[in-house]
């Protein structure tokens, strides 16, 4: 090969896969040199991961190095003789432990959580283990880490108590640690009297270990090759005698450890040949009386004696004999995958509760002095009686516009009370107030109103179903018209209704559209992780029918595999509207069948009462029904001012009113488990699927609304998955990508399989497992739904002397306020394209055209919203849903954001003003005059003469001109025309 074309080559694919390449000494001497590439389409932008370069010091932190293959770094407290170890565990970390597969999840092996705290001894002055007791499994995740914290206590009568926790890596401060193990480090080592060289005993008998590997993994313990050194086995009477060796490529690992935890883990493989077998997967729970007397083996001699009371006894050797390690006793116990679900650190900080938290009110203060125009919507009587200060009512909206028309003063508040049983059920009750809302954002006079929608048990309790999906409705609202509503659900008490009207000012103007009010006690919904494990769930059975709507695609088809792979559900009925004519059904119900299942695929419209009916009736008495989990629904999104009821019932109707069927005809039957499928976007409200968030909030009110019926129930309100099938599939890639820049990234469907195992596992009414990147979050703070704003770090701010002023206006107004009116319309066009931007997931704001048409940059009716409501926290103003039509580019609608905030002359210097400026002579100013002339640019972002004479005017202490090698002539600055 040429060697000047290969030698480039090579350098090329360095360069590629991220090395620095110093290019021009490449080129050197032949006479290349480098060209500006176009910057479209050539991005010159670079997204190769750079290596990390910063040493791993732990004494450059403060920190001790721990000097051990599971830690990290050790900490001695200060003013006390307690000690910190950490360290950070991965399968990438610790490879061996892939090997350690427990019902589907690599577990670090019980026998870690020993070698921890032999190595917390050790650095503790405690030579013994007397007792560690495993409280949770602890699940590495495939990808990612977890942080470990091992606290040592101070020393006690001679014994100090130690504690292992971990957590996600990615975890933010506020997820909780969760607690592994518990023990006690004492300081005595009892002498050794006992060796195993005579080997194996001249009376033991050989036990074959052929298929022990394979009927661990049938009961859920899948080995790989680091924990399959189980060599020989002999019997002699009730003791076993193990010889276990470390395969080659894990055993130059042993050197760094006191016991490898493959190796003794391996050891206790032999367990499982002994009669009569358990069921089960058998896991170490409770050790008692460790102690090492060598460290390092790759290969061990084990002697195993029952204690009784189902505690084991171990002698551990070397190859020839000697003493390694001893242990008094150890005690297993069966471990379920809704145990490892339960523990995972991975997901358990992706589960959250919605809870009402209770703010200072208000109630008993005079309501009649609380200012402003309320109006209220219904009967007189109603608010005549409730204490709420208003001073007209009128029969409905029309009612209201009609008195708009004939003079009447256009209301702040306009209150509406949604009374349970409105209209025949579910659909007919959200589709009423559907009607108002629409009808309430058509009417431009009442675009500075708010809405006040007021329900009564549609939360909190839920004892109104419908009412709760009137709430999913107005969430979507409510995100799509930010201050044009309220939510409020009270009890009926006169001081409730009075706390709510007292609240109503304060609550608005601090973003909280959402609240409760409760025997004269305001509430406020918050999202907190689920940390407590709960009452756990009944488990599935095997025997018996598990029906599953939207069972044949999607998520549905998913979580039937997972009940058969991971939980041995036997018996399933599959319902869709097409059966088993379905795309993937027949090779879904094959393959369910090749893993030991029943399965019948049924075509099922779960809307259709009767359909349902007949479904049920024809489950086999001797599988009867033991199961539910609604999975099905549809998708029909759309503006909350562009939904007709049509579509509005066809989405109630797959999801809501399936729903109410299914627990009304299943209400008398024996279920452990009636479990539905929610959406994240009926609790925060996502813009453009107000009809969606109707349907799943309907589902957590059900949940909860059976739940205080004694009957189960668990509603899951999910994030989205990464699953590519079913709803989520009609997400663009750019729609997944906002969605991550906004922080709700999607949840990898194993982490989701996982949060359903926890979920059920923790038994809340109602969950909401779902991945948020709390960082990005924080980004939108000022403009989220209050719910979100407990799960977002709070964000401290230091507000600079003489900001702002006694005009008030928004930040971005007083910014522009001085300037001349071309910098004035540059500053505009910056922040709206820097909005378009961040909209649209481009790195910078160079990427947006402003004479383009939005809808030419991709723009489209929800991305649209999310521009208009990012500006209006920008700008200050309350912008119209139709800003976008209106002002079709960045260059149209950055003149209207000027004009808005500045009025139509800029309230600025204009160019009039400064040619006014420019004719002053210098010695007619009272300060002298700073002029600085730069080398090829303007100083301070200042981009024209104007602009300077402005930051002129606006300057302190002047210096003198100072004359730069390119810059401006004195004479031209001072021409009015220059």
């Amino acid at each position: 090969r040429d060697e000047a074309a290969t030698v480039l080559t090579a350098v090329a694919e360095l360069f590629v896969f991220g090395t620095v390449v110093d290019w021009g000494s490449v080129f050197a001497g032949c006479g290349a040199r480098p060209v500006e590439l176009p910057t479209y389409a050539f991005q010159r932008e670079r997204f190769w991961m750079r290596a990390s370069r910063a040493a791993a010091d732990a004494s450059s932190l403060g920190l001790g190095a721990a000097r051990h293959p599971l830690l990290g770094a050790s900490l001695a407290v200060a003013g006390s003789d307690a000690m910190l170890l950490t360290s950070r565990l991965s399968t990438q970390s610790c490879p061996y432990f892939v090997d350690h597969v427990v019902a589907g999840s690599v577990l670090l092996p019980g026998t870690a959580f020993v070698e921890l705290a032999v190595q917390a001894g050790d650095r503790a002055g405690c030579g013994r283990v007397e007792e560690l007791t495993l409280q949770a499994p602890l699940v590495l995740p495939e990808q990612g880490a977890v942080q470990v914290q091992i606290s040592i206590d101070s020393a006690e009568d001679g014994r100090r108590e130690l504690r292992i926790y971990s957590r996600a890596e990615e975890a933010d401060e506020e997820q909780p640690w969760t607690l592994h193990a518990t023990g006690t480090l004492t300081a005595g080592r009892e002498a050794v009297h006992w060796d195993l060289r005579a080997w194996p005993p001249a009376d033991a008998e050989r036990v074959s270990i052929e298929g022990l590997y394979e009927r661990l993994s049938a009961a859920g313990l899948d080995y790989g090759p680091a924990f399959r050194g189980l060599h020989e086995v002999w019997k002699q009477g009730e003791n076993l005698f193990v010889e276990a060796i470390l395969p080659e490529h894990t055993a130059a690992d042993a050197s760094g450890f006191g016991l490898h935890p493959a190796l003794l883990d391996t050891v206790l493989h032999a367990l499982a040949l002994q009669e009569p077998y358990v069921e089960g997967a058998q896991l170490p729970f409770s050790w008692s009386g460790v102690s090492l007397s060598a460290v390092g083996a790759s290969a061990v001699r084990v002697q195993l004696t029952p204690r009784g009371a189902g505690k084991i006894g171990l002698r551990v050797a070397d190859v020839v004999g000697d003493p390694v390690a001893e242990i008094d006793s150890l005690v297993l116990r069966t471990v379920q995958a809704a145990d490892l679900a339960a523990a995972d650190s991975t997901s358990a900080g992706n589960l959250f509760r919605l809870e009402w938290t209770p703010v200072p009110s208000s109630a008993g203060s005079d309501v009649s002095a609380l200012g402003g125009v309320w109006v209220g919507l219904g009967e007189p009587g109603e608010w005549r009686e409730s204490g709420v200060p208003v001073v007209a009512t009128y029969p409905d909206l029309g009612g209201l516009v009609a008195a708009l028309d004939g003079g009447v003063d256009v209301p702040e508040v306009v209150l509406l009370q949604v009374c349970r049983g409105v209209g025949a059920g579910v659909t007919e009750a959200v589709d009423v107030v559907l009607g108002v809302v629409r009808e309430w954002l058509g009417e431009s006079r009442l675009a500075g109103s708010r809405l006040v929608v007021v329900t009564s048990g549609a939360v909190v309790e839920a004892e109104d179903v419908a009412g709760a999906g009137v709430w999913g409705l107005l969430r979507s609202a409510m995100s799509e018209h930010p201050d044009r509503f309220v939510l409020a659900d009270v009890d009926g008490e006169r001081a409730s209704y009075e706390a709510l009207a007292a609240s109503l000012a304060g609550a608005a103007g601090a973003g909280e559209g959402q609240l409760a009010v409760r025997g004269g006690q305001v509430l406020l919904p918050r999202l907190a992780r689920i940390s407590g494990p709960g009452d756990a769930a009944p488990a599935w059975r095997t025997h018996g029918t598990v029906l599953v709507t939207g069972g044949t695609g999607g998520l549905g088809a998913v979580v039937a595999r997972h009940l058969v792979e991971q939980h041995g559900v036997r018996d399933l009925l599959l319902l869709s509207r097409r059966g088993i004519d379905a795309p993937g059904a027949a090779a879904l119900e094959e393959e369910l069948t090749g893993l030991g299942a029943r399965v019948t695929v049924a075509a099922c419209d779960v809307s259709d009462r009767e359909a349902v009916t007949g479904v049920l009736d024809a489950i086999p008495a001797d599988v009867p029904l033991r199961g539910v989990v609604h999975a099905a629904g549809v998708l029909d999104d759309g503006l909350v001012s562009d939904l007709t009821s049509e579509r509005l019932g066809r989405v109630l109707a797959a999801k809501a009113e399936s729903a109410v069927h299914l627990h009304e005809l299943t209400r008398d039957r024996e279920l452990d488990a009636f479990v539905l499928f929610s959406s994240f976007a009926g609790v925060v409200g996502n813009a453009g699927q107000a009809a969606y968030a109707a349907a799943n909030a309907v589902l957590d009110g059900l949940a909860v609304s059976r739940r205080a019926q004694g009957l189960p129930a668990v509603s899951l309100a999910w994030g989205m998955w990464e699953h590519a099938e079913g709803m989520g599939s009609r997400l663009s890639d750019a729609d997944v990508a906002r969605l991550r820049r906004q922080g709700f990234p999607p949840l990898p469907t194993d982490d989701a399989l996982a949060l359903l195992d926890t979920a059920l596992h923790i038994n809340e009414p109602v969950a909401l497992p779902i991945a948020i990147n709390t960082t990005s979050l924080a980004r939108y703070r000022d403009s989220l739904p209050g719910v979100l704003r407990s799960v977002v770090p709070a964000v401290r701010r230091r507000r600079v002397a003489g900001q702002g002023g006694a005009d008030g206006g928004s930040a971005l107004a007083r910014k522009l306020r001085g300037l001349p009116v071309a910098e004035q319309e540059r500053v505009v066009v910056e922040v709206v394209r820097s909005q378009v931007a961040a909209v649209l997931g481009h790195a910078s704001a160079t990427a947006v055209d402003p004479v383009r048409a939005f809808k030419d940059l991709g723009f489209d009716s929800l991305t649209a919203v999310e521009l208009r409501n990012q500006l209006n926290a920008v700008t200050g103003l309350r912008l119209p849903a139709t800003l976008l039509f209106d002002h079709p580019s960045v260059g149209a609608l950055a003149g209207f954001l000027r004009e808005q905030l500045l009025g139509a002359d800029g309230s600025g210097v204009s160019r009039e003003a400064g040619s006014a400026v420019a004719g002053r002579a210098v010695g007619a100013f009272d300060e002298p005059i700073a002029i600085v002339g730069m080398g090829c640019r303007y100083p301070g972002g200042v981009g024209s003469p104007e602009a300077l004479w402005g930051l002129v005017e606006s300057g302190g202490d002047g210096i003198s001109f100072f004359p730069g090698d390119r810059g401006w002539d004195v004479e031209g600055l001072f021409d009015p025309d220059g």
